[in-house]
């Protein structure tokens, strides 16, 4: 039975005027014009987000790896994965060497290269009914050529999953970056398809921009804000494409799982741009087994008929870890488009909604409803929701960028002296989707007390952190004999302690929260970036292992004068 989501009403978009062609764009231009964020700009004149002066608030422009699962494939192909040279076969691996022999190459003109990576792109990486064009075979809907696109023609409409800019060396007239980012703008007519395309705003339009200079390539997510404004972000470092198989054996293994997570991640974004727009599932003789991603990226460059992609596809479509719930976006898109409705992924940008567009976990699965950013933190990724998984109680939903100390949370937790742990999942890119309980509106944070209320509690708090502090963990794997040892908290601030007065007992309890930074004493490390305004412990620092009198540092300065 499909499944119907609630879609939203999505007001006129933001345009912004770009008074130069695409080929023109290089760094001087965008910021004289005030097209990137810098000190004091106005929020209302940027089109590139791009870390460039400054990384924006994420709920201005969340990070690419919550977009789409597919970036984050790419993003972890990186990864070092022992299995991948069993699981890939020689197929990969000739792709990688035969691009760094045709790269390594000097080209007199652009073209010859460009030439070169096409004609090597669709021996290796492209699937019939995907064709990069050359600038001669350029869209007649667009003003301006670029040096190439994948083209998926979608209910009677075109969408680039990947798009590619090329320069002949380093150093040559141009800064692929910016020209890039023009070019997908323009392929989307600079903002004027978005007020009337439901697939465009419930997607943003996703794809993985290419950027070969001479013989060295950088890859990265986009995705469409609204109207003509887009985030984008690296997933790989410059990678160069010279043969040294024989020389780093290391460096031919990481490029081939580039390339594979590459075709994957557009083979799917196809896929799902083909489902948003039709509501259906792709056409397969019978759901195979679900694959791990290495097994499925392997299988696709392998895959030589449309039918077994198809079937690939599907079963990566359904495996939760990998895309979330895209058929629920899916089914919601043939309906709001008859309505012209925005889909379930977009939401319009208010007091209430500061977000322009929520993570997809939220924004596609069907787990999660009447979903609402945590007032008070409305600049930060955390949202509370109601949950399928807690009958339909409303949970905390919060992401974190680094591995989460579940271990750790569910073992305070049990002790009564954490929220409840109800979900912790690894996303593909690294972003961990961390569900927990709600606590009421009874409880506040320590620096929201009042003055006396801190005296009266600060012996209670001292109780907790001691229980923390003794908290035996266990071993992974010990079915729950082994200890492993004790846990510090790592950035035990006023802000991370939540605090209840009882109303007939008239005794205080305490939850620690925000346990991103928590782990087993003498193993876990700090994050590589700190706040320099904090008085951490003299032995706290980036890279360094957390211990117990870190935390006490920081007890003994929330003690109230």
């Amino acid at each position: 039975m499909p499944i119907v989501l609630a879609c939203l009403h999505f007001p006129p978009s933001k345009k912004v005027r770009i008074e130069s062609t695409p080929s023109a764009l290089q760094p001087k231009y965008v910021d004289s014009y005030g097209y990137i964020p810098h000190d004091g700009y106005d929020r209302r004149e940027v089109a590139y987000y791009t870390g460039r002066h400054n990384a924006a608030p994420l709920n201005i422009a969340p990070p690419v790896l919550l977009c789409v699962p597919e970036f984050g494939l790419v993003y972890d192909a990186l990864l070092a994965d022992p299995q991948f040279m069993v699981a890939a076969g020689p197929r990969v691996f000739q792709a990688a060497h035969e691009l760094c022999e045709h790269m390594a190459r000097v080209y007199w003109r652009e073209e010859d290269r460009q030439q070169a990576f096409v004609q090597w792109y669709n021996k290796y990486m492209a699937t019939p009914g995907i064709l990069i064009p050359s600038k001669s075979s350029a869209s007649a809907s667009n003003t301006w050529e670029n040096d190439g696109a994948v083209t998926v023609e979608v209910g009677g409409h075109q969408y680039s999953p990947l798009v590619f800019e090329v320069k002949n060396e380093m150093g040559a007239a141009g800064d692929p970056m910016f020209q890039t980012l023009g070019y997908y703008q323009h392929l989307y007519l600079n903002g004027e398809r978005w007020d009337r395309e439901p697939v465009l705003r419930a997607s943003g339009a996703p794809a993985l921009l290419l950027e070969l200079v001479g013989p060295n390539l950088c890859i990265s997510g986009v995705y469409t804000l609204e109207g003509n404004v887009v985030t984008k972000e690296p997933l790989t470092p410059w990678i160069p494409l010279l043969p040294l198989g024989g020389r780093m054996e290391a460096h031919v293994v990481q490029l081939a799982r580039v390339l594979a997570a590459v075709q994957s991640a557009v083979r799917l974004l196809e896929c799902r741009l083909r489902m948003m727009a039709t509501g259906q599932e792709a056409p397969v003789a019978g759901p195979p087994a679900a694959l791990a991603p290495w097994d499925l990226a392997a299988q696709l460059l392998a895959s030589s008929t449309p039918n077994r992609a198809l079937q690939l596809l599907q079963a990566a479509l359904r495996e939760a870890t990998l895309t979330g719930s895209a058929q629920a976006a899916a089914a919601a898109m043939p309906a709001a488009a008859a309505a012209g409705q925005g889909g379930p992924a977009s939401w319009p940008r208010s007091r209430e909604r500061p977000w322009t567009r929520l993570p997809y976990p939220l924004a596609t699965s069907q787990d999660f409803t009447q979903v609402a950013a945590l007032p008070g933190l409305t600049s930060k990724p955390v949202f509370t929701a109601a949950y399928s998984g807690a009958s339909g109680e409303r949970v905390l939903v919060k992401f974190s960028p680094r591995t989460y100390p579940e271990q750790v949370h569910a073992a305070w937790a049990d002790a009564h002296l954490a929220p409840q742990l109800l979900q912790a999942r690894r996303l593909p890119g690294g972003w961990w989707l961390v569900v927990q309980e709600l606590l009421g509106q009874e409880w506040r944070t320590f620096e929201e007390l009042a003055h006396e209320e801190r005296v009266a509690a600060f012996p209670t708090l001292q109780s907790v952190v001691r229980a923390a502090h003794s908290v035996q963990l266990r071993a992974a794997g010990s079915g729950g004999g082994d200890a492993a040892g004790v846990a510090a908290h790592g950035d035990l601030r006023p802000p991370n302690v939540m605090l209840c007065k009882g109303a007939a007992s008239g005794a205080w309890e305490v939850r620690l929260v925000d346990l991103d930074w928590a782990g087993e004493v003498g193993r876990t490390v700090y994050p590589p970036h700190m706040s320099s305004h904090i008085n951490w412990h003299p032995n706290a620092g980036p890279g360094q292992l957390l211990q117990q009198e870190h935390d006490l540092h920081l007890l003994e300065a929330m003690r109230p004068a």
